[in-house]
């Protein structure tokens, strides 16, 4: 099942913890309660859950959903992908490894992003963070036993 959290990197409408440096908001594609609800159901009924996910604020809410669900109903080998991965802490790297997601990330970003939104929305440090290389450490897993 895919979900949807923040909005699209190149309309600037992903959420982020630190906003946008021309004071304009990101937005929810699925508001927050919605989201924590319809992960809940789909997670219940043992669903792989794909999450479209941009900014670090949609991937705060995305893995505290995840944490909130393991803790509720663990599920060690659910699979949850976390989708397009474009701007994240090394926190959330961390955090993303220890919960056992999976990243399908982007790496077209940096390539055609990230020189713009050092001048356009986001703070450089921000914007030199589009490096979805970062993955790296995420996907160093053990091998799947069948």
């Amino acid at each position: 099942m895919k979900l949807f959290a923040d909005g699209a990197i190149f309309s600037q409408l992903i959420q982020l913890n630190d906003g946008y440096t021309d004071g304009h908001k990101g937005e929810w594609i699925m508001n927050p309660d919605f989201f924590a609800r319809s992960f809940r159901v789909y997670w219940d009924l043992n669903y792989q859950i794909h999450v479209h996910v941009n900014g670090d604020a949609g991937l705060d809410m995305v893995l505290d959903q995840l944490e909130l669900n393991m803790r509720r109903l663990p599920r060690p080998d659910h699979r949850t992908v976390i989708v397009h991965f474009a701007v994240s802490t090394p926190e959330q790297v961390a955090r993303i490894k220890r919960l056992g997601a999976i990243v399908s990330a982007n790496p077209y970003y940096p390539v055609a992003l990230a020189d713009n939104y050092r001048t356009n929305g986001m703070d450089p440090e921000r914007a030199d963070g589009l490096r979805p290389t970062a993955v790296s450490d995420v996907v160093r897993r053990e091998p799947r036993h069948q």
